[in-house]
């Protein structure tokens, strides 16, 4: 007798659900590229670097301009800006920053930059 022939299962997503998957995979792989920048600004931060940390957020806002971490870029920008010294451009920042975005949790962490020893000066 011949052997049997087993149908081979071929698994082919819709095309619609394979361009989602296309789709989400590149706004994963944005979502990361503004991660490792935030990341680098947040390493030369403490690493006592602001000038390297305000470069990688100037080009987090050059790259992702209305990106998903906009909030957390904004907040880390005022920190930099007193580290640096340039606490009327932090506090500016931080007033534009509380008008668009008045119940982020970043909220707390601008305030604390602010309140650091100097910034009122």
């Amino acid at each position: 007798s011949a052997p049997e022939t087993v149908p081979q299962r071929v698994d082919r997503a819709p095309k619609t659900l394979r361009r989602f998957e296309t789709t989400a995979t590149a706004d994963d792989n944005l979502l990361q590229a503004e991660r490792n920048l935030l990341a680098r600004a947040r390493s030369a931060l403490t690493r006592g670097q602001p000038e390297d940390a305000l470069a990688a957020l100037e080009r987090h806002e050059h790259d992702f301009a209305a990106g998903r971490l906009v909030e957390e870029r904004e907040a880390l920008t005022v920190a930099v800006l007193v580290a640096l010294d340039r606490r009327g451009e932090a506090a500016a920042r931080a007033a534009r920053f509380r008008e668009r975005f008045p119940s982020s949790l970043f909220g707390p962490a601008i305030a604390a930059a602010l309140a650091s020893p100097g910034a009122d000066e």
